[in-house]
């Protein structure tokens, strides 16, 4: 069927409001998958405007569909990242009322997947939302229907920052599974009692790499120089090339997120590995790290 231009006279085509429901927007770009776009369209409305951005990730948090919650939620916890908490009260985002939001999505989350679970419990985590350590803690164990969110649920309690939570972390210390260890003392040291240290140290010797090195980091962070050592061969390529069980990819990462925690936390004595790194290193993300380190450690 044709459409004549006095049909159109008759019934003009509206405007569209840039702050218009996901729903319509779907139904506007001919979209037949809400899961394939979800991501895409929620990131458009952020930039449109935040808090309409965050009213339609709060409606897809109640979603029955466990891949259309892991989108939303994800989303939400790269917003938290990139706002501070003071950006986004002047941008009109209630912490308290999201929250909440987030918190009863935790407590009726039976159909969300791993991912969409562990996106709730940092999103709760960043926003420091006390009311639920009760039920964060509870997820410290891996669920009846298999869940386990545990690193992700310890990470949440660290960026709580209340010793209260330090009970639990300690015990986690002593985990069979390397990701709750390693996870463990990055929380305790987000925390950052220094009376932990001693429940910290015997892990440098941990069998896992990952663990070695966060826990080196931990310890520094709470001020204690036993774990430098660690952080350097977590600099050292010769010495990651012995660990052929690691893949070049995520060696490289190591190496990055090693380089930017010893910048941020200006740690002493580095200065002439960075500059090795910065010159020699054959990756060029690598490289670029320890440039960007070095003009930090030289502004410190």
């Amino acid at each position: 069927m044709e459409v004549s231009s006095s049909d159109l006279s008759r019934n003009p085509v509206q405007p569209i409001d840039a702050t218009t429901s996901l729903q319509k927007v779907y139904i506007l770009l001919g979209v037949a998958s809400l899961v394939g776009v979800l991501s895409g369209l929620i990131y458009l409305v952020f930039h449109l405007d935040l808090a309409s951005g965050i009213h339609e990730i709060e409606r897809h948090l109640r979603s029955d569909d466990s891949a259309v919650q892991e989108m939303a939620s994800r989303e939400l916890v790269r917003i938290l990242e990139s706002n501070s908490k003071e950006s986004r009260r002047k941008q009109g985002i209630d912490d308290v009322r999201l929250s909440q939001k987030v918190h009863s999505a935790l407590k009726n989350s039976g159909k969300a997947n791993d991912a969409a679970l562990g996106n709730l419990l940092l999103a709760l985590g960043y926003m420091r939302y006390h009311d639920a350590i009760p039920d964060i803690v509870a997820l410290l164990k891996v669920t009846e229907s298999g869940q386990d969110v545990r690193p992700q649920a310890l990470l949440s309690l660290g960026m709580m920052k209340t010793t209260e939570v330090l009970p639990f972390m300690t015990d986690s210390l002593k985990s069979e599974t390397s990701g709750v260890r390693k996870a463990a003392c990055l929380a305790i040291a987000n925390v950052g009692d220094k009376g932990m240290v001693q429940h910290l140290e015997p892990l440098l010797a941990d069998s896992a790499l990952d663990v070695k090195w966060s826990v080196s980091l931990a310890l520094t962070k709470l001020g204690n120089s036993a774990g430098q050592a660690n952080i350097r061969t977590m600099l050292d390529r010769e010495f990651l090339a012995t660990h052929s069980e690691w893949p070049e990819e995520s060696l490289q990462q190591l190496m990055i997120e090693c380089i930017q925690a010893v910048a941020d936390l200006r740690v002493e004595g580095f200065m002439s590995d960075l500059q090795r790194i910065a010159s020699s290193d054959p990756n060029l993300q690598v490289r670029s790290a320890a440039m960007r380190a070095l003009g930090v450690m030289s502004n410190k």
